[in-house]
């Protein structure tokens, strides 16, 4: 894992976006390669100004919707995506338009592999945005893994919260996420936020973020 992560480090810069698209990709659709670890050293390099943090994520985001494997029966333990925005078949709003803006509630129920809002977010065509504190991403899924591409402008992490059927995620928690369901979005990329380590049900993920600032590309499920 060293000599590959040594490896995606020294790729020259103009070919770090194909790269990290056809590795993104790849993984996506099943195969066994580090699109995760290629997501993170983007952001490391982002950081280091060698490439653009806002084209990492959205090459990311990309790259999972492309690979994915689609899957209308929700079966455990196949890769599949659900973009965030406007154009998302997943989304309870839909629109022509470019952007939307809220305030958004949350429904009283989801449907299996739907997404929903709450709070102040305003909705572009690939991505969501929270404009004030307390906004919330809800999910109904079916899988043992689920993550989502985050990313932020801000100087300083923000803090958000997990829940899963309105509950503490407990020993369901992702790698990103404790016990009790606190996590700290920080740098642009892949956080694991549900890991079902026993019996794999169907679930609704509600994921609030605490300060505005926070942007949400796509979910992927496994």
């Amino acid at each position: 894992m060293l000599v590959l992560v040594a490896a995606l480090v020294h790729v020259p810069a103009n070919l770090g976006y194909p790269v990290l698209f056809a590795l993104v990709a790849a993984e996506s659709a099943g195969a066994l390669v580090p699109g995760e670890t290629a997501l993170i050293v983007g952001g490391t390099l982002a950081a280091d100004v060698r490439l653009s943090l806002p084209l990492v994520v959205a090459t990311a985001a990309i790259g999972a919707s492309t690979g994915c494997v689609r899957s209308r029966t929700s079966a455990p333990g196949r890769r599949r995506t659900a973009r965030m925005g406007l154009s998302s078949s997943a989304s309870t709003r839909r629109s022509s338009r470019s952007s939307t803006k809220g305030p958004y509630e949350l429904p009283e129920h989801l449907r299996l592999d739907h997404w929903a809002l709450g709070g102040s977010w305003t909705v572009g065509r690939e991505n969501v945005v929270l404009d004030e504190p307390a906004g919330s991403i809800a999910f109904r899924f079916h899988a043992r893994d689920a993550h989502l591409v985050l990313s932020s402008e801000r100087a300083r992490p923000i803090p958000f919260r997990v829940r899963l059927d309105g509950e503490s995620p407990g020993n369901a928690h992702g790698v990103d996420v404790d016990e009790s369901g606190n996590g700290l979005l920080g740098e642009g990329r892949m956080y694991q936020l549900v890991r079902q380590r026993d019996r794999v049900r169907e679930l609704t993920l509600e994921i609030t973020f605490l300060e505005p600032g926070a942007e949400a590309y796509v979910f992927t499920f496994g």
